[in-house]
């Protein structure tokens, strides 16, 4: 095998996650369609100005993932999912929110997926200075 012949992974699972129908749910705040994308024992990793890469914040399991959601789901906040990259095990989107206060901000998100659903997850997020 060479670099110019690789082998099929055939660890990849037959189940595609629905990267359009996630971008959906998040621009429509669809909670469950949120978590039901996310593996029982999935990780997410985000970063932000109050948690650098050095001590990101990590949520571990489904629960944990659900409650991250469902804090971060605001009424007050519109979403727009743009730049959604989708590949066999991994999946890449930004969001660009905006809240009723006219503050802005971006989540860049990185996924590797398994059986169709999120296992492991990193996101960056960065917002306007509140003044």
């Amino acid at each position: 095998m060479t670099m110019l012949d690789p082998q099929p992974d055939t660890t990849l699972s037959s189940v595609r996650f629905d990267l359009d129908g996630f971008g959906r749910a998040i621009e429509l705040n669809d909670l469950s369609v949120l978590i039901a994308a996310y593996a029982d024992d999935a990780e997410v990793r985000l970063t932000d100005p109050d948690t650098p890469p050095m001590a990101p914040r990590v949520l571990r399991g489904r629960a944990a993932v659900a409650d991250w959601l469902r804090a971060d789901t605001r009424a007050d906040c519109s979403r727009r999912v743009v730049r959604m990259v989708d590949g066999l095990d991994r999946v890449a989107y930004s969001e660009e929110r905006q809240y009723a206060d006219g503050t802005h901000e971006i989540a860049a998100s990185t996924a590797e997926v398994r059986n169709g659903r999120i296992r492991m997850q990193h996101t960056v997020l960065v917002w306007d200075r509140w003044e």
